[in-house]
């Protein structure tokens, strides 16, 4: 049998394990792992101090805020159970690869009480602008990327014909974004349970084929489009050659904390009048 010596010895090494694990070190790889590997999260001493605040019970807001942390969007993450630094990495890439992955995360704090984490990392957003600037620009992006053959997941499209912005699509879109935003949800069935063909045929549009796209969180006209090309069912729609116009529109909530910006983009083909 281990004498107690022993068993203490025992107990002390996997605690130092656990002390010694690094949080920023894990959280950089993770991000790697999560694809931003563009960036990597600064350590920020308020959002240590707010993450300590988390740990007794505060919400994130009101954690960040009790130590003077104004960055526009917050995400917070309470991970235990890991007895090492690898054990950490897992644990995050489990279950926190959208936040940790965040591309507009900047920077990070963290509480560490014995097996047990509290993270706070702060995202700037940015702005996407006007409207109809951001119309013109994502209709770009998409026509860039229908006018030569691309595969999504294990799809291949052949090149499409390029797609032109209309109103009533972009209505729909703006309508279902500024939703999203205000009840902050992310979902294709509102919560007046309205669908993608709905609310397009709501918006005035007569269609013979109809498809929808939402993200949320991406601060420019650029990360988002890059996201739904880099998921096969977004990217599906967006190569699919049936569909001949399209609307998009983005909505914000400052209040929210985990995503502030709502994207919709649309698709339709209309049907034709006899």
């Amino acid at each position: 049998m281990r004498s107690t010596r022993q068993f203490l010895l025992l107990l002390a090494l996997s605690a130092l394990s656990v002390a010694n694990a690094s949080v920023p070190d894990a959280l950089n790889f993770a991000r790697h792992k999560c694809g931003a590997s563009h960036s990597i999260l600064m350590p920020n001493k308020q959002l240590n101090a707010a993450a300590m605040k988390l740990s007794q019970g505060l919400k994130p807001n009101d954690a960040a805020r009790s130590v003077g942390y104004s960055m526009t969007q917050l995400a917070s993450i309470h991970l235990e159970g890991f007895n090492d630094e690898s054990e950490l990495q897992a644990l995050l890439l489990q279950q926190s690869c959208k936040f940790v992955g965040d591309q507009d995360a900047r920077e990070v704090g963290y509480f560490q009480r014995g097996s047990q984490v509290w993270i706070l990392i702060g995202a700037a957003r940015g702005d996407p602008g006007s409207p109809a600037v951001a119309a013109q620009q994502a209709l770009m992006l998409v026509n860039k990327a229908r006018a030569v053959p691309r595969r999504c997941g294990s799809e291949l499209f052949a090149a499409a014909a390029p797609l032109i912005l209309n109103a009533q699509l972009t209505l729909a879109a703006q309508r279902h974004s500024d939703e999203m935003a205000r009840l902050r949800y992310l979902e294709h069935v509102g919560k007046d349970r309205s669908t993608p063909a709905s609310r397009i045929a709501g918006a005035g549009y007569t269609w013979t084929r109809v498809g929808e796209n939402i993200a949320a969180g991406e601060g420019s006209v650029d990360l988002v489009i890059s996201d739904w090309l880099g998921s096969p069912h977004h990217c599906a729609n967006i190569m699919d050659s049936r569909f001949m116009e399209m609307g998009i529109a983005f909505a914000s909530n400052k209040a929210d904390q985990e995503y502030g910006v709502y994207w919709t983009q649309t698709f339709g083909t209309p049907k034709k009048s006899k």
